[in-house]
């Protein structure tokens, strides 16, 4: 992954959106402490696959923002930190491939994707029978 300066001043849609041929700058690598998170995502996917990471960040907002109950915001919060922290800082090995370094998400991360992938696919089926049958479903 390659940063340019004219990135600087730009959002993250921007960014996104900008084509890299019409730049001037020369383009610099980025340092491993920024693409460590990236990697550490991508090897979450490698067992919940990229589908499942994005019904879990889908799941776990919905969560927050339609169920969040007295009984599930300790879980919520406790899980969104833990996953927060071992995504951001796990450093083991600059080895894209070593698979063992997952064993700090299995004990918070996981059990909080699952939870969350499964809240997003009944929320979602939910949503789906609610608009066959013609009945709003609230929130």
């Amino acid at each position: 992954m390659f940063w340019y300066s004219e990135y600087d001043g730009m959002s993250w849609w921007q960014i996104w959106l900008a084509d890299e041929s019409t730049f001037a700058s020369e383009p610099v690598r980025l340092k491993d402490k920024y693409m460590i998170p990236l990697a550490n995502l991508v090897r979450v996917g490698w067992y919940l696959s990229p589908l499942g990471i994005v019904l879990g960040i889908v799941g776990y907002a919905l969560w927050w923002r339609r169920g969040l109950t007295h009984a599930s915001w300790l879980f919520l919060v406790v899980a969104f930190l833990g996953t927060f922290f071992y995504v951001r800082q796990t450093y083991g090995t600059s080895d894209q491939t070593y698979i063992y370094i997952l064993r700090r998400f299995v004990p918070i991360c996981y059990p909080a994707f699952s939870l969350a992938m499964a809240y997003a696919v009944v929320a979602i089926a939910g949503e789906v029978r609610s608009q066959k049958s013609g009945v709003r479903s609230p929130g």
